[in-house]
């Protein structure tokens, strides 16, 4: 999902990240979930290389990542709104202090009949 972009210092060097993943790593179906996240580079069809001679991550490579524990009233409330991808998505960015970053759409075309 993307993310709006964020700085990340990794191996001396200032990255951007612009996408988020997560992912579920334990829930006990009763008061706590674990999940991990990634945030990484912003995929691009071709690698861009860099002349100062310092190593460039590949497209799409991850810069950070670690655990957020969803519980309490937010573990009992997540789900509410019936997309709960969506909302561990968003809890996970808030938690951070992230921006979700609509999905672009093509417009929908009305065609008069």
């Amino acid at each position: 999902m993307r993310i709006a972009p964020v700085k990340i210092w990794k191996d001396g060097r200032e990255y951007t990240a612009e996408m988020i993943n997560v992912y579920g790593t334990h829930d006990d179906f009763k008061t706590t979930a674990t999940v991990f996240y990634g945030l990484y580079e912003m995929a691009t069809p071709e690698p861009t290389e860099e002349k100062s001679g310092m190593p460039v991550l590949a497209p799409g490579t991850m810069l950070s990542s670690g655990n957020v524990i969803i519980n309490g009233e937010d573990y009992l409330t997540w789900g509410d709104t019936g997309d709960v991808n969506a909302e561990i998505f968003a809890y996970v960015a808030g938690k951070l202090g992230l921006t979700i970053v609509p999905e672009i759409t093509e417009p929908e075309v009305v065609t008069e009949s």
